[in-house]
């Protein structure tokens, strides 16, 4: 019998296929395993064993971020290997080895501990941190089946469709055989969503019943993007579906560079990128152009700094594999917590507010000119943009433009070619520059905001120092009137502004972002697709009157509960 369900949709695309239910034991549930009784286990024998299964769950760990970051990309990768330094953890430790000191078996102390942990994080306000809840039951469970001798290896086909995933289930489907996923439980920032999306398999989450209800082999049909399944689909539902499974606008080859609000606004969206592999993965989620290329790929492992013609030779290769979409090259961005053996920089008392990025460039000026000339010798294999990162006074980006001008001349005189298009632009990180903001964006093509540093510098808090972690707030007022004099001060010169930092990819600071009139965002290529649904889902008025609100706050959380009244849909990620 023909029967719809609706969720949350979380991963774009069209699919058809029959249902195929999980049926390994969900992951949350590793802590109602069968315990042993009566063992004769001492507790030093415990104790060894719980080391021997943590060693062989570690190397599996290790394999599987392996195998991860070779077919999908190191970014989800990393989720592997959080979970290897979760279970590594002398806390958890010392939580397994009370409980066996106190009498429990191996499993029962295993199975305790790490269900202490789970109801930890799944008690947390963040919702972020709540979802982390499965990926600890998850490495829990994978010990307990390693000392059980059990296997998770699943071999899915078609609809899987299960009361949740964990990441290391999801890790192991292969998108040639899966075609969609349709979870019971599940939240927008779950791992398990986040592998889906790169494998580029359609999911929706949160579909209450369809367990119990679909049966093994059923004809499914799943729009990722809508939210919807519908069960025995009628013949022209399915024909209806493949031609949209069949148009170059279905699934995850949707061209998702521009996202459109309800009431007709146009948002661009572009890709961060660390190595010219990249352009697969931008590709792969549905993004033509690169709004933020970190150079600094070409100094890893390198005892000295590749020749103006290697470079010529990295740059062109990406700017004519996109063209004629643009790539955007930021300038050499070294010191501070980016150190390289091939560009030495004397040891700072405060690296971050030391000689980096630019302020190097101006010491080392054949450094900076090298790579000026490589890049400007790539535009005439396409469309670039060059961005300058730590600009914070109006004498530093005219002496960075006399650069360029003496480039060019040189270039000029040697009869070399490059495109006169090319827009130069001011990356704002610094909370002078934002505040000269009407001086740059009369001298710079455009503006692009690194809100990481950006943020840090405001608050004056290292993100990365868990002291201070706290005070790393995207939506803090202060950041924000910094954003808004950006875009006010560039749009009235008629230039454009892009975000390019992690906020740029967070569903709670985007709506805001766009309302303040950010033009372009720069995110992770895997966070497309939300953040390309979540702008479709929202009209720019909407999105305005949440921003002049929000910068009428006190605080962040203020702002927060704003976005959150306004626009329930965007949830926080990571």
């Amino acid at each position: 019998m023909r029967c719809v369900f609706t969720g949350e949709g979380v991963s774009p695309g069209i699919a058809v296929g029959k249902v195929f239910k999980w049926r390994h034991e969900p992951a949350k549930s590793a802590s109602r395993v069968e315990t042993r009784s009566g063992s004769d286990d001492s507790p030093d024998v415990a104790k060894n064993a719980w080391r021997q299964a943590v060693e062989a769950a570690s190397r599996a760990l290790l394999d599987l971020a392996d195998s991860t970051a070779s077919s999908i990309g190191d970014e989800q990768a990393e989720i592997f290997r959080a979970h290897d330094m979760i279970l590594r953890d002398p806390v958890l430790e010392d939580m397994v080895f009370s409980r066996i000191d106190s009498g429990r078996t191996l499993e029962q102390a295993i199975a305790e501990a790490f269900e202490a942990l789970r109801a930890q994080f799944e008690s947390m306000d963040n919702e972020y941190m709540r979802e982390r809840a499965l990926d600890i039951a998850d490495i829990g469970l994978r010990v307990l089946n390693l000392i059980r001798g059990t296997d998770t290896a699943g071999d899915a086909e078609g609809v899987v469709v299960a009361e949740d995933l964990a990441p290391s289930e999801t890790g192991i489907l292969d998108p040639s055989k899966v075609k969609a996923i349709i979870l019971e439980a599940g939240g927008p920032t779950g791992h398990s969503v986040i592998l889906a999306q790169a494998l580029g398999i359609p999911a929706i989450i949160k579909v209450p019943g369809i367990v119990k209800r679909a049966r093994e082999g059923e004809p499914i049909m799943v729009d990722g993007k809508a939210g919807i399944a519908v069960l025995n689909p009628s013949a022209e539902e399915i024909a209806l579906a493949q031609d949209r499974m069949s148009s170059p606008t279905s699934g995850v080859i949707a061209d998702l560079s521009l996202a459109t609000t309800r009431d007709g606004a146009g948002v661009e969206i572009a890709a961060n990128a660390g190595t010219p592999q990249d352009i697969h993965m931008l590709r792969k989620h549905g993004l033509r152009s690169i709004g933020l290329c970190r150079t600094e790929f070409l100094l890893i492992g390198r005892d000295v700094v590749p020749s103006e013609e290697e470079q010529y030779r990295e740059y062109s290769a990406m700017v004519a594999a996109l063209n004629p979409h643009t790539a955007c090259f930021r300038s050499f961005d070294v010191g501070g917590d980016k150190e390289f053996p091939c560009i030495p920089n004397p040891p700072e008392s405060n690296p971050f507010l030391g000689v980096r990025a630019i302020r190097l460039g101006f010491e080392r000026p054949e450094l900076m000119k090298t790579q000026i000339r490589a890049l400007l010798r790539s535009s005439i294999h396409g469309r670039v943009r060059i961005v300058f990162p730590m600009v914070a006074t109006i004498g530093e980006w005219r002496a960075l433009m006399e650069l360029v001008r003496s480039a060019k001349a040189e270039l000029d005189t040697e009869s070399i070619r490059y495109s006169e298009d090319i827009q130069l632009g001011a990356m704002v990180e610094i909370p002078s520059a934002a505040l000269i903001a009407d001086k740059l964006a009369r001298e710079a093509d455009f503006m692009s905001i690194g809100t990481n540093d950006l943020i840090q510098y405001t608050l004056a808090a290292d993100r990365s120092n868990p002291r201070l972690r706290h005070l790393y707030q995207p939506l803090h007022p202060a950041v924000l009137k910094l954003i808004y004099n950006c875009t006010v001060e560039a749009h009235g010169a008629g230039k454009w502004v892009g975000v390019c930092g992690e906020a740029a990819g967070e569903r709670e600071v985007v709506p805001v972002l766009i309302g303040l009139g950010v033009d372009e965002l720069s995110m992770t290529p895997s966070r497309a697709p939300a953040i390309h649904a979540l702008i479709e889902s929202l009209s720019m008025g909407e999105m305005q009157d949440l921003a002049m609100k929000a910068l009428r706050c006190e605080s962040e959380e203020e702002v927060l509960a704003l976005v959150r009244a306004a626009a329930p849909q965007a949830v926080l990620t990571q």
